[in-house]
């Protein structure tokens, strides 16, 4: 398994913002990537931020 470099905490959190945004405005696929991070624990922190960074 490779190891990963850590997002810097300015590009984690400008990009929570835009998820957010997109959670706001209704996004299907936005609310999707939340339930799997948040609500079931079934996607990482890794692949969390990978998604939201599309």
């Amino acid at each position: 398994m490779a190891s990963t470099i850590p997002l810097p905490t300015d590009v984690r959190s400008k990009l929570m913002r835009n998820f957010l945004k997109r959670i706001v405005n209704n996004d299907l696929r936005a609310k999707q990537i939340f339930r799997l991070y948040f609500d079931r624990k079934e996607i990482s922190e890794e692949q969390f931020y990978k998604a939201i960074s599309n």
